[in-house]
This record gives C-alpha cells, sequence and structure tokens, in this order.
C-alpha cells in the first residue's frame, strides 16, 4: 500500500510540474546578442538648414577570433577595425532613428553608448530638441559623456586612435585623468533646465596624424569648452580660460600653475592638489554682486630659481603670486563668458534667487541685462603644503639659495 501511495504521489507532483510549466509565457520578446548592433558613440551633425545627420559608432566583433585582429588599431595589415560608424538623415533625431535602422541589418542597441559628439554646426542651433528624444525614449544612458566637436561629429566617430580600440574608449578615457570639463549627458540637460539654456560642455578637435598615417589613424583632444547660451551654443573657450571656468563652479581637479618669482630668473611649477570654490551672493541697494571664495592646496614640482620656497618669506610670495594668477583666469574667463557671450553657466542666478527669492522674482524678467553687470569679488587663499622630494633647488647649494 505504501509503494501505491509513493507512486501515486511522485505522478501527482510530476504532473503539477507540468501543468505549471506549460502556464510559463517564456521570453517570447528576447532579442539574441547576435541579433543586436551595439552602438558604442553617437554624432550629431547639421546637414542642411532643415536635416541633421545622425552617426552611430558600431561594435564590429571580429569575425575570425583570432586576438590579433580585434584590436583594429588604426586598420594595420592584417587586423580588422573594432568598429564601424553608420550614418543616416533626418528632419530630427527620431526621424533620423527611423532611416539608420533600416539601414542596419540588426536591431540598434544604444545601452552600451559611451560618448555623444555634436558638431559645432549642429550645436549652434537649439540642441534641447535632440536631448528631448534622448531623454524621452530611455535608450542613451544619462551617464552618456557629451563632447562639442569643432570638426564633423562623423569624422570624430570615424578616427581609428593607435592607442584605444575606438574614439569613443579615447573620449571615455579624458574623463578618467580628470584634465579638462567633463561632463555626463544628464547633468549637461540639469543646467541646462536651470539657467535658461545656459551651460558649458567640453570641446574637442582631431590631432593632426603623423607623417605616414592614414588621415583617420590619429585621436581626439580636447581644446578647452564649449559655451551656451539659451539652448545654442555661443563660442569657445581655450583652455586657460577652461580653468577659469573649472575654478568659478567648483569642479576643478587638476591644474599645474607656473610663475615667474618677482626680479629673479628662472620659473616656479606647482601642481593643485585641492582646490574647491563657492559663490556668495550679495545685493547691495541696486548693485548685484557675487564673491567668489577659493581655497587651495599645491604642490611644488619644479624650481629653476634660485628661491627657497621653504622660507616663510619666500613661501608667503608665491603664494600671493598664485594668488593674482587664479584671479587673473578668473577674470579673463568672466570677460568672455559673462561680458561677451552672456551666458550664466557658472550659477549666479540660481544663487540670487536662493538667498534673495523677493529680489529675484522682481528681477528674474531681465536678468539678461542684469547678469553682465554683476560685480564680481575675490577671497583666494592658495597655500604652499608641499616642497614635493627635495627642499633646495637641485645642484644648487644652501649658500647659493635665496631665503
Amino acid at each position: 500500500m505504501n509503494g501505491v501511495w509513493r507512486i501515486w504521489k511522485g505522478g501527482a507532483l510530476l504532473l503539477s510540474i507540468s501543468l505549471l510549466a506549460s502556464l510559463l509565457s517564456g521570453c517570447w520578446d528576447r532579442v539574441e546578442v547576435n541579433d543586436l548592433a551595439t552602438i558604442t558613440a553617437v554624432g550629431i551633425d547639421q546637414k542642411s538648414d532643415d536635416l541633421i545627420e545622425l552617426s552611430v559608432q558600431i561594435f564590429a566583433p571580429s569575425q575570425s577570433g583570432g586576438s590579433g585582429s580585434s584590436m583594429g588599431q588604426g586598420g594595420q595589415p592584417g587586423q580588422t577595425p573594432a568598429t564601424m560608424v553608420v550614418s543616416a538623415s533626418g528632419v530630427n533625431f527620431a526621424a533620423a532613428v527611423a532611416s539608420l535602422q533600416e539601414k542596419v541589418p540588426r536591431r540598434l542597441f544604444w545601452g552600451q553608448s559611451e560618448v555623444l559628439v555634436i558638431g559645432q554646426e549642429a550645436a549652434r542651433k537649439d540642441v534641447r530638441g535632440h536631448l528631448d528624444y534622448i531623454f524621452r525614449v530611455p535608450q542613451i544612458r544619462a551617464s552618456t559623456l557629451i563632447y562639442i566637436s569643432h570638426k564633423k561629429a562623423k569624422d570624430v566617430l570615424a578616427l581609428m586612435p593607435q592607442i584605444r580600440r575606438s574614439s569613443a574608449k579615447a573620449l571615455e578615457d579624458f574623463e578618467g585623468i580628470k584634465v579638462g570639463l567633463a561632463l555626463e549627458l544628464g547633468k549637461f540637460i540639469i543646467m541646462l533646465a536651470r539657467s535658461k539654456g545656459s551651460s558649458a560642455a567640453p570641446a574637442i578637435d582631431i590631432l593632426p596624424p603623423s607623417p605616414g598615417q592614414k588621415p583617420n589613424q590619429t585621436h581626439p583632444v580636447l581644446v578647452g569648452s564649449a559655451v551656451f547660451r539659451e539652448g545654442k551654443l555661443a563660442g569657445f573657450a581655450d583652455n586657460n580660460i577652461t580653468q577659469g571656468i573649472l575654478w568659478l563652479r567648483n569642479e576643478i581637479r587638476y591644474s599645474t600653475t607656473t610663475v615667474k618669482p618677482d626680479e629673479e630668473e628662472g620659473y616656479i611649477s606647482v601642481r593643485l592638489i585641492r582646490g574647491k570654490s563657492k559663490i556668495a551672493p550679495s545685493i547691495k541697494k541696486d548693485s548685484w554682486e557675487i564673491t567668489v571664495k577659493a581655497d587651495a592646496d599645491y604642490l611644488l614640482i619644479q624650481n629653476t630659481s634660485k628661491l627657497d620656497v621653504l622660507s616663510r618669506k619666500e613661501t608667503r610670495k608665491l603664494e600671493e603670486q598664485l594668488k593674482r594668477e587664479i584671479e587673473q583666469r578668473m577674470n579673463e574667463t568672466l570677460q568672455l563668458v559673462q561680458k561677451e557671450l552672456k551666458a550664466d553657466i557658472f550659477g549666479f542666478g540660481e544663487a540670487f534667487h536662493r538667498k534673495y527669492p523677493k529680489s529675484w522674482n522682481k528681477a528674474k524678467n531681465r536678468w539678461k541685462e542684469l547678469y553682465p553687470q554683476v560685480k564680481v569679488n575675490y577671497e583666494i587663499a592658495p597655500h604652499m603644503v608641499s616642497p614635493g622630494k627635495r627642499t633646495l633647488p637641485a645642484g644648487w647649494n644652501e649658500d647659493e639659495v635665496k631665503r
């Protein structure tokens, strides 16, 4: 009897499992990886007044499976490029995507896109329309890095760097080494919304190829930043001005400064270890003012003068020079961005809004006229915190050093 019961119980269990399995829908909408075209970078160019050209860099795995052919470094003999570029036109981003899909025999997959490159002609139009599609149909990640290119975005995507498998990876590396302005797409959109279309993004160009190399056997380079006003590219700032932008936005991460000591031969170079800044708004009668408070710690990395920077007297002189250097950099930045381009990329308006909401509500409709007139004051405190591995200038003895 017990044996019959066990057989009946086992059969009932198998029947139950079979019935439950039949109710499972399965992954009916699953798409195999081999059926996807994985996009690693996106580029937008202006083709005509009414058309944009959308380009995508698609990962192209080697068909041979050999390690030597998978890197595609500049199209060397026997190597297969790691990526391919496909382009399509449309009246807007959505139309171009639809046209693009017709050219690619696999389903476009945007989840691995690392960078968005916008050519300067397209950037001079209002970029907010393109960004609307990107965030309304969540395909490209908010963490995607954005760059504005002096050259066509399509040409940037087609580069085959010798040191990286694709131009997308080369651009991604800039964020990792903390040089210049680095910006994620999500933050760029937030800045545009908060500052009525004003923002800044890193600017790139194409490094000329070395003699004997093909035109695309090179890589993109940082050349400062692109300044936006009302969602459109207003102008470019070089690397020096970009350092001032980073200071004013409290985004300074890496900086090397070289100064010439007063009435001395040689130069002193220092590297920023830590830098931070903040802006403090104030309204005095009819005068709207911003005070920039900055604090910085520096490491001495080269001294070709005879000065002993460990001397408190000489240290103070050096810190005073660094203070003037930072202030001058900020002044040059404000002259271009605030006075000429009139783009509030520093958040001055938002700072006044937070501290003086009533005054801001009265003045916000004339902020365009008020912003270029805002007076900026400085409270800058640089500190020399380390002389590096040496105390005296190399090659000089203590009797020859000036303290």
